[in-house]
């Protein structure tokens, strides 16, 4: 049980690629998050997706290329929040931990495989269940 996130691409036809996956990474999760608000939360159903405002559990986020690039500004950056964690969440590993590279490295192939993605006309999405 905790916080598994996914991120997928869609071609024309609706055919759905599951390209990246994480497991407990609350830093790429919370700015997600952020994301989605700042969108207007889409595609929330409040009657499915935990009954109030607030949730943000399987609720697909839609990625433009230009949000991509600011979460790989915000990667190279070191200026997610790492201080970010939960019961269900995990930690992510701050600056300076043991596993911070090799985290921040797979963030950046998932932008790296998003932009790709973007590139040749697929919708890309970043969705979560926990």
């Amino acid at each position: 049980m905790g916080l598994d996130q996914y991120a997928y691409a869609t071609d024309a036809e609706g055919n759905k690629e599951t390209f990246h996956e994480w497991r407990k990474h609350p830093a790429i999760h919370y700015w997600m998050e952020s994301l989605w608000e700042s969108k207007g939360r889409p595609n929330f159903d409040e009657e499915t997706m935990g009954g109030h405002l607030g949730d943000f559990n399987c609720a697909p986020v839609p990625l433009t290329k230009e949000d991509v690039l600011k979460l790989k500004e915000a990667v190279e950056d070191k200026t997610l929040n790492y201080n970010a964690s939960g019961f269900f969440f995990g930690e992510s590993a701050p600056p300076g931990h043991a596993f911070f590279d090799e985290e921040q490295a797979d963030d950046l192939a998932f932008i790296s495989k998003a932009l790709e993605h973007l590139k040749t006309g697929k919708t890309v999405h970043y969705n979560s269940w926990w």
